[in-house]
């Protein structure tokens, strides 16, 4: 999976080890190298063989064994998948476009977490979806002629990647904060002072 689109690169599990400068640095680098029209031309390529090699292999597991045809039929998506395994962002002149634009960017996040932590980070999603700076923004996007949606979802992508970054700024921020004044605790000595006794209850 590519940082532009979302994600770490496939197959490689240090872009999480990464700061998160040097990981926007990256994104922005890819962001810019996605929509060079030789890599659009490529990509468009892969996606159609893609789509290709997806449905052949469907009509064979149907030949080979009509009964496992059925079996992932039950596991399939609702919507289509791209090749990065994420919601495939529907045509402009979609009435989904805003539904699928807003579960693209929970997929985006999603992708970047760890196993452990992906039912944490889809509420993370939800929580920051709901500020009134990304609800407005969403909601314009509806509301624009089709032509105008493409620009509209990136500026929603990097709005909602600002404001990501402020909260993760905000719960580092907490994380280091003093613990002072719990029960059973020292707090943090004067300078140049001794350390103080335990808070009697």
């Amino acid at each position: 999976m590519m940082p532009g689109m979302g994600g770490k690169p496939r197959g490689w599990d240090g872009f999480e080890k990464l700061s998160e400068e040097e990981r926007a640095k990256v994104r922005a680098a890819f962001d810019k190298a996605w929509q060079r029209p030789e890599v659009i031309e490529s990509r468009d390529k892969a996606m159609r063989a893609n789509e290709e090699m997806r449905e052949r292999l469907r009509k064979a597991l149907q030949e080979i064994d009509p009964e496992v045809a059925k079996i992932l039929e039950k596991v399939k998506p609702p919507f289509p998948m791209d090749q990065r395994g994420l919601p495939e962002m529907p045509k402009p002149e979609s009435p989904e476009f805003g539904r699928m634009a807003m579960m693209r960017l929970a997929a985006e996040m999603i992708a970047m977490a760890r196993p452990e932590r992906r039912e944490e980070t889809r509420r993370f999603h939800d929580r920051i979806m709901q500020m009134p700076r990304l609800k407005e923004a969403l909601a314009k996007l509806d509301q624009l002629p089709p032509e105008q949606r493409i620009d509209a979802f990136k500026k929603l992508r990097e709005t909602y990647r600002e404001v990501v970054g402020q909260e993760f700024a905000k719960l580092r921020e907490r994380a280091a904060e003093p613990r002072e004044g719990r029960e059973g605790g020292f707090r943090r000595p004067p300078e140049g002072g001794k350390p103080l006794e335990p808070e009697k209850k």
